[in-house]
């Protein structure tokens, strides 16, 4: 740590050395954030006091955290990476190409991810200006990837993480699918032979596309040609390239998924249905994990709550969950105005729509302990219902800041298209309280304000934060195991046993007999 908060002088002052605790690490940046606040005019001192002791309280007692870039970086550095999701825009240029390598350089070293959609690049064997063939997009994949492999070595906070992402219109698309799936074989082919079968082993770590996730851009209209068993189109600057079935690259994706878990899916038509800023242009890409979807160049910094600390006696505290999502988007607001940034188009981008992402963990362990199966009707309906409460919130909490601190700059040109998207979550929403009332809420204080964010939530693995929170499951995910083991980037294995069992057996009525016998086997 470089810098620190002096309480004396009221400023980061230079104090070389290391934090010893969590209770430090969260100083560090709660008065960061809390002098920012104050200085971006969100609160008094006296309110910033206030501000400052419940955010404290609700990291130190893991109700929530903020995303791990922020832990890493503010407090520490002049103008940290605070975000840990980025978009980056990839053109059909030797320049553009450069730029992207140079931007994920930096948000790899910072510990954060990075997304990019390939669809600008002309295709494989496409001639080129100055004489011969274009290598094409899967070939320029393979190199990030293995510059993003170089990077994690020197990173300070985890190894790096891409997403690649192609449409499934362009000429490319077959070698797109089949990339990863590809060199796995080759890896399973030196494993039989006898070489080490370690993930960290050079038998997977010279391959490419070890850190990179792959997914293909579907739209409604091929999705259909699938359903009718119809052909479709894959073109290229303004030219039919070929007319291939749409079966036939719909089971070739679903053969290398079930294969190696590559490429996954993005809906394309859906997403842009639910943009709320299509002004700035189309959402073509997703960060690595595929939770911020937003326009090119731009970046979210995220946080989590955990969900298990609002289970009562009775059920859920929604009065206190709401109560943490309003002092979590404060905090990721405030972040935005001293943040740093890779390049200047994603500093701009950032200033200009502001975009958080606020989600949550523990969702699986919350069900289980509420002796709800996972795949379940009710389950489905609790987290519909939990998940719809912390969107309203989140968003009548950006429409209160919009009120004070007026809307993200890019608001007027897409207010109509924003307030669709708000609206249609409202009417959406259950008419039963609180969901259905805060989102109405929401929607009538966009309507009169405006909003401060162009977006404010999504559903994050929160791996690393959720560790820190003793998270018996990340994001949404179910417990897959009673015990697990993760196998750390830095050498050997944690094991980890489910906090929630004994809870889940009495909840769903096992003797106190039983549930010793079978916490014990653990």
């Amino acid at each position: 740590v470089q810098e620190r908060w002096d309480d004396k002088t009221q400023s980061l002052v230079s104090v070389p050395g290391y934090e010893h605790s969590v209770y430090e690490m969260v100083n560090r940046v709660v008065y960061t954030i809390v002098a920012e606040g104050i200085r971006g005019g969100y609160f008094d001192e006296a309110n910033g006091a206030v501000f400052c002791d419940e955010l404290r309280s609700m990291f130190l007692n893991q109700y929530g955290l903020l995303n791990t870039p922020a832990w890493v970086n503010i407090g520490a550095t002049a103008k940290p990476q605070a975000s840990a999701c980025f978009i980056v825009g990839v053109g059909d240029s030797l320049a553009s190409l450069r730029k992207w390598q140079d931007s994920e350089t930096v948000i790899f070293n910072s510990g954060s991810g990075s997304g990019a959609d390939l669809s600008a690049i002309r295709p494989e064997n496409w001639p080129i200006a100055g004489g011969g063939m274009a290598s094409g997009p899967v070939s320029f994949a393979r190199g990030t990837d293995s510059w993003a492999g170089t990077i994690k070595s020197g990173g300070r906070a985890r190894r790096a993480a891409k997403m690649l992402t192609l449409h499934v219109t362009h000429p490319d698309i077959r070698s797109f699918i089949t990339a990863k799936r590809d060199q796995q074989r080759k890896a399973h082919a030196l494993i039989d032979a006898g070489f080490p079968g370690n993930w960290q082993s050079d038998t997977w770590q010279h391959l490419p596309f070890q850190n990179s996730n792959l997914s293909v851009r579907v739209t409604d209209e091929f999705m259909q040609a699938v359903i009718d068993d119809t052909t479709y189109q894959l073109v290229w600057d303004g030219a039919v390239v070929e007319e291939p079935r749409a079966r036939e690259i719909w089971d070739l994706i679903c053969e290398c998924a079930w294969e190696t878990g590559d490429p996954g899916l993005q809906y394309d038509t859906t997403i842009n249905k639910w943009h709320t800023v299509p002004k700035a242009g189309r959402i073509v890409s997703s960060n690595p994990c595929s939770e911020f979807l937003h326009h090119n160049n731009t970046a979210c910094n995220l946080a989590s709550l955990n969900l298990l600390k609002f289970r009562t006696a009775e059920g859920f505290d929604y009065k206190l969950f709401r109560h943490c999502v309003r002092l979590l988007i404060v905090a990721q607001e405030v972040i935005c105005n001293f943040a740093g940034y890779p390049t200047p188009e994603i500093a701009e981008n950032s200033r200009r729509y502001r975009p958080l992402g606020l989600g949550y963990c523990n969702l699986g362990a919350l069900l289980m302990r509420s002796g709800m199966g996972y795949d379940s009707d009710e389950a489905r309906d609790y987290a519909a219902y939990i998940t719809s409460v912390m969107g309203g919130e989140a968003y009548r909490t950006s429409a209160e800041l919009a009120q004070l601190l007026g809307p993200f700059e890019g608001f007027a040109e897409n207010r109509d298209a924003m307030l669709n998207v708000v609206g249609a979550h409202a009417a959406n929403s259950t008419t039963q309280f609180p969901a259905y009332s805060v989102w109405r809420d929401a929607y009538d204080m966009g309507l009169a304000h405006g909003f401060r964010n162009s977006q404010v939530t999504l559903l994050a693995p929160t791996g690393t934060i959720g560790i820190v929170m003793d998270a018996d499951t990340t994001g949404v995910e179910p417990e897959y195991d009673l015990v697990t083991y993760k196998t750390l980037a830095g050498g050997g294995v944690a094991r980890r046993v489910s906090g929630s069992v004994r809870e889940a057996l009495r909840v769903t009525g096992r003797e106190d007999s039983a549930i010793a016998r079978a916490v014990q086997a653990l």
